[in-house]
């Protein structure tokens, strides 16, 4: 099971860094969880593990909703999250 420590690698490792805006570095999301999750961590626990780690690094975590209608308007829509995570870029390795 991941723990604090994956989180915190992960996050401040400059591989998973997309973007940097006023002083912080926009993380890869999706990678970070995959990887959290690679052990049978699940979805939710992982979220939990970045949301504790980005509290220590002094970042900030954003996961808003999104609903996406299928093909042809045809069945349910979907709710799909976007989550970012931004971390102080001093604070990348």
């Amino acid at each position: 099971m991941a723990d604090l420590t994956d989180a915190l690698e992960l996050l401040t490792d400059p591989e998973h860094r997309l973007a940097t805006e006023g002083g912080m570095a926009r993380m890869d999301a999706s990678t970070i969880l995959v990887k959290l999750q690679a052990d049978g961590t699940d979805l939710d626990a992982a979220r939990t593990l970045v949301r504790d780690a980005l509290v220590a690094l002094r970042g900030k975590y954003w996961s808003s909703p999104h609903t996406t209608t299928p093909l042809g308007g045809g069945g349910q829509p979907r709710i799909k999250w976007t989550d970012e995570f931004w971390v102080p870029v001093k604070r990348l390795r």
